[in-house]
């Protein structure tokens, strides 16, 4: 949805959403299947959890960045289907009405004393017994249509071979900040969120790197990995913000190509680890630079 309404912006062409548009509602039902309290849970293995800077145990929490997504694209979609009278009068109420209270509820659910957390610890009891993703003892991914990982007596989950074992212990709640996660606005839109909360997560992520000349993906894990994408984030944010260090930023990133001209999963004290040639980093760290050279944000110094 978030790319149907951004081709549709950019080119003014409705085709393309229109032939789209039975895979939308699909999955705006299949969202709203699991709100819960006007929030959504983690998809199960969004970069940040794969790259160890969010645990598997957390994944049934409440998700920032899923939520936001919802709220953005759904937002969005429906704008569109109402101006051209493709939703019925009960379609749409319906829709609005469940995005409507997700926006409602977004602060209360992810701003912690002005901050934005990536997840929220009220939706864990309602995990389900079974769920695609990780085992949490072994490292495997078992995946299928109704079983995947179970739910141990201690709301961790196992594959099939792990969980005779027995339980592993209970996985104690807390808050995350998650530098990929706070700065997901800077990419696909504020949607609830006020823009001062949006530059404020920009200004705090800037600040560390500007002054360390790191950007741990997990706060306050100074020497950890960072995301791949989360320089390309950061610069959309420091473009937006007029920041004066938006041009180092951006040389640093353009630093970070491989020999292939890519980006790559992840990166520890600047070295590339994980996946390499990734297309989604490359895009998003593109799309920054590109920006910025276009002279996005005031102020700031270009490369």
């Amino acid at each position: 949805m978030r790319q149907a309404t951004d081709w549709v912006a950019a080119t003014g062409d409705d085709s393309l959403i229109e032939r789209l548009q039975p895979m939308f509602e699909w999955a705006i039902d299949r969202q709203l299947d699991v709100l819960v309290d006007g929030a959504l849970p983690f998809n199960g293995d969004e970069t940040y959890v794969a790259g160890g800077m969010f645990p598997h145990a957390r994944l049934c929490d409440h998700s920032a960045e899923a939520t936001l997504l919802f709220c953005t694209s759904t937002r969005d979609f429906g704008n569109w289907a109402t101006r051209r009278g493709r939703w019925a009068p009960c379609r749409r109420d319906q829709v609005l009405a469940a995005l409507g209270g997700a926006e409602a509820a977004f602060a209360r659910h992810f701003l912690v004393d002005g901050r934005l957390a990536a997840n929220d610890p009220a939706r864990a009891p309602l995990a389900p017994r079974f769920r695609n993703g990780g085992c949490e003892r072994c490292g495997c991914s078992e995946l299928g249509p109704s079983i995947g990982t179970e739910l141990d007596a201690n709301g961790r989950y196992q594959c099939a071979a792990c969980i005779s074992k027995g339980a592993l212990p209970p996985s104690i709640p807390r808050r995350y900040r998650i530098a990929s996660s706070a700065l997901t606005p800077s990419f696909v839109g504020d949607g609830p969120l006020s823009s001062a909360a949006v530059e404020r997560e920009v200004a705090a992520v800037a600040q560390l790197w500007s002054t360390t000349g790191r950007l741990p993906s997990q706060e306050g894990e100074a020497g950890g990995r960072t995301v791949g994408y989360d320089y390309g984030f950061l610069l959309l944010g420091m473009n937006r913000i007029g920041h004066p260090q938006a041009g180092a930023l951006a040389r640093c990133t353009l630093d970070l190509l491989d020999p292939t001209g890519c980006w790559v999963e992840y990166y520890a004290d600047g070295k590339p680890q994980g996946t390499r040639c990734r297309p989604w980093e490359s895009a998003i760290n593109c799309l920054a630079i590109l920006k910025h050279l276009r002279g996005a944000g005031a102020g700031q110094k270009r490369l």
